[in-house]
């Protein structure tokens, strides 16, 4: 089988694609969606993607990213553009994801073993306390553990600096060993404590 690498044009068409199929998945289905953060203001500033901008991410709210959750499930093996889940183990991000299998996209410093294919990102919606102390609180727990899944998935000796390259020498085969889809359902435990009002 030959590789080519896509230039940042084709990568831009591809996810297009899976967009595509999602928003045809949501019609079909009567899910909500947003686009969000870069994709929403490459959209205003740019009339499209932000121009070194390599996904797509979307918002649902939280009963229909619920649903979509479970639509995993009922997915046909050999779907070119698939729905990926911590929930599966196909997907090591505390969301969900809809990949192109027929695309490997190779993200920075994380291990070679956790490459998917090109991919939009699919995000809940959820409520916020009003009190700002339990914000900082649930946040910085969040944090915490997205720190830990991420050391878990990084790639052995790389990092930003020398000093991350060495404390990942130590850290990753702690936190590897550490039940990551548990940490996953913990941050959306957290995330979804408050409904939106």
């Amino acid at each position: 089988m030959n590789k080519t690498e896509l230039t940042i044009q084709e990568i831009h068409t591809v996810t297009l694609n899976v967009l595509q199929t999602f928003h045809d998945l949501c019609e079909r289905e009567g899910f909500r969606y947003y686009l969000a953060y870069g994709t929403l203001l490459g959209a205003v500033r740019h009339h499209g993607f932000i121009p070194w901008d390599d996904d797509i991410d979307v918002m649902m709210p939280r009963d229909d990213f619920e649903k979509l959750l479970k639509l995993e499930k009922t997915q046909a093996s050999d779907q070119v553009e698939k729905l990926v889940s911590w929930k599966s183990g196909k997907s090591i991000y505390p969301f969900i994801k809809m990949i192109n299998t027929k695309t490997v996209l190779k993200e920075k410093y994380l291990d070679k073993e956790y490459t998917t294919g090109v991919w939009i990102d699919i995000f809940p919606i959820d409520g916020m306390p009003e009190d700002q102390k339990i914000v900082d609180k649930k946040y910085k727990k969040v944090i915490f553990y997205k720190m830990m899944l991420m050391t878990a998935y990084s790639e052995m000796g790389k990092g930003t600096t020398w000093y991350a390259a060495l404390a990942k020498r130590f850290l990753i085969p702690i936190c590897r060993h550490l039940n990551t889809k548990k940490i996953c359902n913990k941050m959306n435990k957290i995330s979804k404590e408050y409904p939106v009002r």
